[in-house]
C-alpha cells in the first residue's frame, strides 16, 4: 500500500495508545516518539519497566518501531507517536489493572489517540461477554472516533479470551508467516483462538501475521522466551536487541498499524478529517483475504487475513473500486 499511494503511509500524524506489560523506553527503535512518561494510573504498580517477558516492548516495536537497530525489524507505522499504559506487576509478572477499560480508553482518547491496541486477555471466562467487554462497547458508543483492537488469545479451539468478545472491539487472530522455519505462510495458526463467542458471534474478525515475528527485545527483560533474530545488541554488547515471539499478541499490533495507515490515508487523500472507527473496521474487513479453505466468514479467521493494499486500493479487472463514505 505504501508503494501504490503517492504518500508514504508511515503513520505520520497518528497517535496510538498501547496497553501491555511494560516498555523498554531506551530501546533505540522508539526514538522520542513516546509522548508522555509511561502511564501508571491504571497499572498495578508504579514501574513501567518491561522486566519479565519483554512482551510490551516487542508488541510496541512491531507496531511502530523505526528499525534503528536493524531495518529488517521496522514496524508497521514507524512515524506514529504513542503513549503506553503498563499493566504488569514487576515482582510476579502478573497482569492487573485498576479502574475500568472505559476510563483507560477515555484517558487515551483525551490524550489524542484514535487507536488503542491491547495484546492481552483473560482465560477465565473464555468466549463470554464480560463486564470488561460491556465497558468497551459503552466506550465505543460514546467515542466513535476511537478504534479499540484486541488479540483473540492463543487457546486454539477452546475459544477467544475476554474482553476481545466485545461487540465493538476489532479482534485479531494470528496467521502463519513461514519465518525462521515456521509453518508456511497463508494459514491460520493452530494456536490462534477461534470463536464463536458464547452468544454465537464470529470472533476474531481478522487474522494477521503473528508467527515468529522479529521485533524489539527489552534489555531489562529477565524471563524472555523468544529466539534471537538479529546480530544487533543492546549497549552492553551481549543482550540481543531483537527476538522472535508468536501469537495473536503479535498479530494485533500489525492490525493496529494497518488501522493507522488506513486512517492516515482517509485523512490525507480522501479528506475525511476524523474517520470513524466503524469506517476503518469496514475497510480492513472488506479488504481481507480468505486463506486456507475458501470459507469466510468463519470462527477461525473471521473475514480473512489482513490485506491493507486491497482495503485501501480495491480493484476489479484493473479498475479502481474505491468508495469511502462515513456517517
Amino acid at each position: 500500500a505504501r508503494s501504490i499511494s503517492q504518500l508514504d503511509l508511515l503513520g505520520d500524524g497518528e497517535v496510538i495508545g498501547i496497553s501491555d506489560t511494560g516498555l523498554d523506553v531506551d530501546h533505540g527503535d522508539f526514538g522520542n516518539r513516546l509522548r508522555n512518561p509511561i502511564y501508571n494510573l491504571f497499572g498495578p504498580d508504579s514501574s513501567g519497566a518491561d522486566s519479565n517477558s519483554g512482551h510490551g516492548t516487542h508488541v510496541t516495536a512491531t507496531l511502530l518501531g523505526d528499525g534503528t537497530g536493524d531495518s529488517n525489524s521496522t514496524g508497521i507505522v514507524p512515524e506514529a507517536t504513542f503513549h503506553f499504559y503498563q499493566l504488569e506487576v514487576d515482582s510476579s509478572g502478573i497482569l492487573a489493572r485498576w479502574g475500568s477499560l472505559y476510563d483507560m480508553f477515555e484517558h487515551s482518547f483525551l490524550n489524542d489517540a484514535n487507536i488503542h491496541t491491547n495484546s492481552w486477555g483473560s482465560e477465565s471466562l473464555v468466549g463470554d461477554y464480560t463486564s470488561d467487554a460491556r465497558s468497551i462497547d459503552l466506550f465505543a458508543k460514546d467515542y466513535p472516533e476511537m478504534l479499540v483492537v484486541f488479540s483473540s488469545g492463543d487457546l486454539a479451539n477452546s475459544g477467544v479470551t475476554s474482553p476481545s468478545t466485545a461487540k465493538n472491539s476489532l479482534t485479531v487472530g494470528a496467521s502463519t508467516t513461514g519465518a525462521y522455519g515456521s509453518e508456511t505462510a497463508g494459514y491460520v495458526s493452530n494456536e490462534s483462538s477461534a470463536g464463536p463467542t458464547s452468544d454465537g458471534r464470529i470472533k476474531p474478525e481478522l487474522v494477521a501475521p503473528g508467527v515468529m515475528i522479529c521485533s524489539a527485545r527489552a534489555q531489562e527483560a529477565a524471563l524472555t522466551t523468544g529466539e534471537t533474530c538479529s546480530q544487533a545488541t543492546h549497549s552492553d554488547g551481549s543482550t540481543p536487541l531483537y527476538m522472535t515471539l508468536s501469537g495473536s499478541s503479535m498479530a494485533a499490533p500489525v492490525v493496529a498499524g494497518a488501522s493507522a495507515m488506513a486512517r492516515q490515508f482517509l485523512r490525507e487523500e480522501v479528506g475525511i478529517t476524523s474517520p470513524s472507527s466503524n469506517l476503518i473496521r469496514a475497510l480492513l474487513v472488506n479488504g481481507a483475504e480468505d486463506i486456507g479453505e475458501l470459507d469466510v466468514p468463519n470462527p477461525k479467521e473471521g473475514w480473512g487475513q489482513l490485506n491493507i493494499s486491497n482495503s485501501i486500493f480495491p480493484q476489479s479487472n484493473g479498475i479502481n473500486q474505491s468508495l469511502f463514505l462515513d456517517q
